[in-house]
């Protein structure tokens, strides 16, 4: 008996020697790889970003991103401008024949509808979603959220493209002749005025 305990007894201290190393050859498995920056779209080989459709990234995408994704067939007022508030939750719709739109992206809820029934050339969100800048054939018309007329800016004739600055509150325009301004949207004063001797696409530099 006394050498049958004796012989149990040195098996368990083999066996509590040699686990760390038996634990030690038993390798982790390799985890899979995360995703370091989100909301960026890769492209393989020689792909490009830009001709990714909608349908390609519904179905790569979570189920609830897939379920924001919508679509808008506006095809009697011609080519329309688009933006979108900074949190990504308003949009505003324009087009070249004067309808103008805004809505919900979340709840696909309109906000206010109506027609201009003028040119819009472009449109801007200004620091939220309660108010909003037209570009149209001769000035730059600011509205609110239900659609009401708030301002007139005439000091900016025959606006082009538009773009509001929002840590500035300042609203950027250039007219067809390459005149850059910007404006003061809270006390409703022109800043300054330049220039540039260049077309509207100077505003995207």
């Amino acid at each position: 008996m006394d050498h049958d305990s004796g012989s149990e007894h040195e098996d368990v201290e083999r066996v509590v020697r040699e686990a760390p190393k038996r634990l030690g050859e038993s390798k982790p498995k390799p985890k899979k790889e995360k995703v370091k920056h989100a909301g960026f779209l890769e492209a393989e080989g020689i792909e490009k970003t830009y001709k990714f459709t909608q349908r390609q990234l519904a179905d790569n995408v979570d189920v609830n991103t897939a379920r924001k994704i919508f679509s808008l067939d506006l095809p009697d007022y011609g080519s329309y401008r688009v933006k979108y508030t900074r949190n990504g939750r308003n949009l505003l719709l324009g087009s070249q024949k004067g309808h103008l739109a805004q809505m919900d992206s979340l709840r696909m809820k309109l906000t206010c509808e109506f027609q201009a029934n003028d040119l819009v050339r472009d449109i801007s969100f200004l620091h939220n979603d309660s108010l909003f800048a037209a570009a149209q054939k001769k000035n730059v018309y600011i509205y609110d959220n239900t659609g009401a007329e708030a301002h007139c800016i005439r000091t900016i004739p025959e606006p082009r493209k538009m773009e509001f600055l929002p840590y500035h509150f300042l609203l950027s325009c250039v007219s067809g002749n390459g005149l850059l301004t910007y404006h003061d949207v809270t006390e409703g004063k022109q800043v300054s005025t330049h220039r540039t001797k260049q077309d509207c696409a100077i505003l995207w530099l």
